[in-house]
């Protein structure tokens, strides 16, 4: 799949209507007209745990022309099923068309209220059904053949899944994956969710017109990007050459992302999604030994780290058939 996707630097699938975690939500009882199976199912989950908290971020933007600057306030916490009822009714303008929700998001990002966003969560677990064999991005299969983060210690968000509760214009600031990992989302119920992939093969002339384009924090952090906080309207990146592919997710589907694909968004409104990392052998190898995969070491942002070299080495040793033409570490 990847050569087809890589020039672009990510891709959306929409399973077929016979996967089984679509066949487990056709099988729901009691779905109340207009409601989603879905939804359902989120509002039974958050009903059996009303004792579960999450931390929200409110989002502040500052910046102008295309060119923008977030700030993360980390909020109290709150239940989540009241998150929830209030993400409920923050609703973007009913009219809009998707292109419209666009060019409003990027006009008022920084003039408007700032918004919440319910992002990292761990605490209800994956809302993939245990037994599901397929593309439960909970349980990733591990090994040489497979994602090769499944052979480390649990990393929340890395090779373990977590849930965003997302809100109308709450957003995901420009990045790659952790380690330059590869990242898989799935958007289990609710409004779109807008995507915007930088291919892999232009990443180093991104961070150089960010370099340029935001020079303090460079000068602070020259792994800045993996603080999170940098957003560029796709206008800028284009005026300079650079190509930005646009995805909207929705629900019941799957974004993949390459590694080393730059990529940032916003919701549409009200959704959860749940995302992970994951490495494959013969394409994240070799962008896990770069100098982009180095994590941030300063004040500014916590990244995680994998020992490329011993996790090799590791799976060499639990794996010597599978690994034999992986040569010396």
């Amino acid at each position: 799949m990847e050569p087809a996707i890589r020039p672009f630097g990510g891709c959306q699938i929409i399973p077929p209507a016979g996967w089984e975690h679509h066949a487990t939500l056709a099988r729901t009882p009691g779905v109340p007209e207009g409601q989603s199976a879905a939804s359902h199912r989120l509002a039974e989950r958050l009903a059996a745990a009303p004792e579960t908290r999450i931390k929200p971020i409110r989002q502040h933007v500052v910046g102008r022309s295309g060119i923008f600057q977030a700030v993360m306030e980390l909020m109290d916490a709150v239940p989540l099923q009241r998150f929830v009822a209030d993400s409920a009714r923050e609703a973007a303008p009913a009219a809009a068309t998707p292109e419209e929700l666009d060019s409003r998001f990027w006009r008022h990002i920084a003039g408007a209220p700032a918004p919440v966003y319910g992002a990292d969560s761990s605490e209800l677990g994956s809302l993939f059904e245990p037994s599901m064999k397929e593309w439960h991005l909970g349980a990733l299969p591990g090994g040489p053949g497979h994602d090769l983060t499944q052979s480390l210690p649990p990393i929340p968000g890395l090779n373990r899944s977590m849930l965003y509760f997302g809100r109308w214009r709450s957003f995901f600031a420009m990045h790659t994956e952790d380690c330059e990992l590869q990242g898989a989302s799935y958007l289990h119920c609710g409004a779109p969710k807008r995507w915007y992939v930088v291919p892999p093969a232009y990443a180093e002339r991104v961070r150089t017109l960010t370099a340029n384009l935001y020079p303090e924090a460079r000068k602070a952090c020259a792994q800045f990007l993996r603080h999170k906080t940098t957003l560029l309207a796709p206008a800028v990146l284009k005026r300079a050459g650079i190509p930005v592919h646009q995805l909207l997710q929705t629900e019941g589907t799957f974004v993949l992302v390459l590694a080393s694909a730059l990529h940032w968004g916003f919701n549409h409104g009200f959704n959860l999604a749940e995302a992970v990392n994951f490495g494959l052998a013969a394409t994240w190898l070799p962008r896990a030994v770069c100098p982009s995969a180095a994590p941030c070491t300063c004040d500014g942002g916590q990244t995680p780290y994998i020992d490329v070299a011993l996790l090799i080495r590791k799976l060499k040793h639990s794996f010597p058939q599978a690994t034999r033409d992986w040569g010396a570490v």
